[in-house]
């Protein structure tokens, strides 16, 4: 059964420190006490059109469910800093190996 986080629970991830900073994105995380993972993002215009924000949430979900154990109980929030359309294919290489690294150490 797939669950989606409420607005407090988002608030709450919020309240937090982020756990990990690259050039593009902002991770917080913390323990949810359920047995699935919920993913929350916080994407403004700012950070591009529609199109361009929802390929990078779909990115985003897929790497943090193929690198996370889907029974460790995790909440993420994941915050987007600037423009999305500033990632090539390059620095998106970076970004996910950072984020990668980060996942299989949490």
């Amino acid at each position: 059964m797939k669950t989606s986080m409420k607005n407090s629970d988002v608030q709450k991830v919020n309240r937090l420190q982020p756990k990990l900073k690259t050039r593009f994105f902002i991770f917080k995380q913390r323990a949810n006490g359920l047995k699935s993972i919920r993913i929350a993002f916080i994407f403004t215009k700012k950070s591009g059109n529609a199109v361009m924000r929802n390929r990078f949430k779909r990115r985003m979900r897929a790497l943090l469910q193929a690198n996370t154990t889907t029974d460790s109980g995790q909440d993420f929030l994941c915050i987007a800093k600037g423009a999305l359309s500033q990632i090539t294919d390059q620095i998106w290489q970076i970004e996910r190996t950072k984020i990668r690294t980060w996942c299989e150490n949490i």
